[in-house]
């Protein structure tokens, strides 16, 4: 962002000046010295910190922009009108003026998103971490990415006048969001993260971790760094932690961090944000439930700070759980009655060995899920069958690339060379074959909560989705899955704001599950739906403008909601209830 009305004289730094087309750019060189192969000593990169442009007595002076402010420690202008590089200044949003009598406003989702954010706490939580007035702000804006806003926010005013005139102010717009999203330091959202946490009370017993990224075209976020994309895009990318609530589905903080860092190497650092926020678990005994896709040294951190947990574990990666859950494998009966259990209808069997990892004393607890490896072994049937008829049909193998040709084969046959007229002879892979077979249909976890049978493991685990279900709802519902956003202070801001919206749909999807199915709705459909409530003013009150639908009262009913409290009033001050 630049500050087109500010000059401020050329920094004396190490830096240069970088000219394109007619317009030139300052930039800082950032960081340590390094020394090339060749012994040069060299800068690893540089930032723009700004345009530089003459004055009339002829000196080249800079024109900031938000990262300059941050490289020389200052505080950022408070009354300047900030505009991407290039473009015109934004006009200065004047305020709407107020409707006039008769004309319509779609507040059902306006009043029916307050009343949810006042009933679970999250309105109190912004208050108190905010105050008021960017409480409300915040939650007006939250409202609106949750609409599928995505990343413009171009009818963010018209969205604001028309579905929250009676909390927000109406003049707010892109560039005032842009404002708010600067406001919210570290410490503001370290605070609401306090107040949430507390407002969850004790509901929230077991706790799941999961991660996601968000890729990004800006070079102005110093964290945003190439690394494992989830998405496959060569871009680089922010990482983020989330913490979620088994019981309720809610999320209950968030963390970003640097997008080249792996889940692992940053999950102590999580740990260390998270009870910082009132996330401990000498609090109520909390119970962290992750996927496979941490390293044995999570276990230890976990376990260190107090954590009892279950976590899934790949036999692949660790040698001892290999052997482990192959010597069971090798072992069970799936027909042994006593073992015999179910989740959501799928017949499962189990058992249990005492095992250490990461330093960890706990339990392996392996399953087989019988129905799934049924399917898995006649999957794997099928698929020998079809390699062999390929190498039986094959009168001659390919004259270059034979290994990438045989390794196709694996794990069902080993194909070498021979001197015969085919070129190639093959033999059944046993071994290989006899593992695939006995890990079909099974998974293992590590826990250290050995008080709980092996189905109430496996429940916890498996309802795992509910975490899988807000990292997809934030990534792809919320946004495109990319900030489209310029500078750390924003994206940390707008990583925020996301969250706080999606405490918001969460809410409203976990309350009207029942009515998604029955009507064979989405989020949005919801979203919607509540919009065609509209009201209008009438001697200076608001009514509702027309009776509700069939439809509207069974989605209000779902929401346990009464809107009718906002009849006959001015829209100031007045009281939203629940049922």
């Amino acid at each position: 962002m630049i500050y087109p009305f500010i000059r401020v004289p050329l920094p004396d730094i190490s830096g240069y000046v970088e000219e394109r087309g007619k317009v030139r750019y300052f930039y800082a060189y950032v960081g340590p010295r390094l020394r090339t192969k060749s012994g040069r000593s060299t800068h690893p990169s540089a930032r723009m910190l700004g345009r530089v442009e003459t004055s009339a007595s002829g000196r080249d002076e800079l024109m900031p922009n938000t990262f300059y402010y941050e490289f020389m420690k200052l505080p950022l202008p408070s009354e300047a009108v900030a505009e991407g590089a290039g473009r015109k200044p934004a006009a200065k949003a004047k305020a709407a003026p107020d409707k006039e009598e008769g004309s319509g406003m779609s507040m059902g989702y306006g009043l029916a998103a307050t009343a949810l954010a006042e009933e679970t706490g999250l309105l109190g939580a912004l208050q108190e971490a905010l105050g008021t007035r960017d409480a409300c702000t915040l939650l007006g804006l939250a409202a609106f990415l949750a609409d599928g806003a995505h990343s413009s926010l171009s009818k963010l005013n018209s969205f604001i006048d028309c579905n929250f005139p009676f909390l927000v102010d109406p003049s707010f717009d892109r560039r005032m969001a842009g404002e708010l999203l600067v406001r919210l330091a570290p410490q503001a959202r370290s605070a609401f993260y306090k107040a949430w946490n507390t407002a969850q009370g004790p509901a929230s017993r077991e706790i799941f971790y999961d991660v996601t990224s968000f890729s990004t075209y800006s070079g102005q976020i110093r964290r945003a760094s190439y690394g494992y994309n989830r998405d496959g895009e060569d871009l680089p990318q922010i990482n983020e932690g989330l913490f979620c609530c088994r019981e309720t589905g809610m999320p209950l903080f968030m963390c970003s961090y640097d997008g080249s860092l792996n889940d692992a190497s940053n999950f102590s650092h999580a740990l260390e944000l998270a009870r910082a926020c009132k996330l401990k678990p000498a609090r109520r005994g909390l119970v962290m439930i992750m996927d496979g896709g941490f390293s044995s040294d999570s276990f230890s951190w976990l376990h260190l700070d107090g954590w009892k947990f279950i976590g899934g574990v790949s036999p692949a990666r660790i040698k001892a759980v290999r052997e482990a859950f192959l010597k069971w494998a090798h072992e069970v009966n799936d027909d042994v009655e006593g073992r015999m259990w179910s989740v959501n209808g799928h017949p499962y069997v189990s058992g249990r060995v005492p095992f250490t990892l990461g330093g960890v004393d706990g339990v392996l607890v392996m399953c087989s899920d019988i129905e799934s490896r049924s399917a898995m072994m006649r999957s794997l049937m099928a698929r020998k069958l079809s390699k062999k008829a390929e190498l039986d049909g094959c009168r001659r193998c390919p004259a270059s690339g034979f290994d990438a040709w045989a390794a196709s084969f694996k794990p069902f046959f080993i194909v070498e060379k021979a001197g015969n007229s085919r070129g190639f002879k093959y033999s059944e892979d046993a071994e290989d074959f006899k593992e695939r077979v006995a890990l079909a249909g099974k998974a293992v976890l590590f826990t250290t909560c050995a008080e709980m049978s092996d189905q109430e493991i496996m429940e916890a685990y498996r309802s795992k989705e509910s975490v899988e279900d807000c990292l997809d709802t934030q990534k792809n519902g919320l946004s495109d899955g990319r900030l489209h956003i310029q500078g750390d202070a924003q994206a940390d801001g707008k990583l925020f704001a996301m969250f706080v919206s999606l405490i918001l749909r969460r809410t409203i999807h976990s309350r009207v599950r029942s009515w998604l199915k029955a009507n064979n709705a989405t989020d949005e459909d919801v979203i919607e739906e509540l919009k065609q409530i509209k009201y209008v003013k009438i001697d200076g009150k608001w009514k509702m403008k027309d009776a509700l639908t069939k439809r509207q009262r069974e989605l209000l009913q779902e929401l346990k909601l009464d809107l009718s409290f906002m009849d006959g009033t001015d829209g100031q001050g007045a009281e939203r209830t629940t049922h």
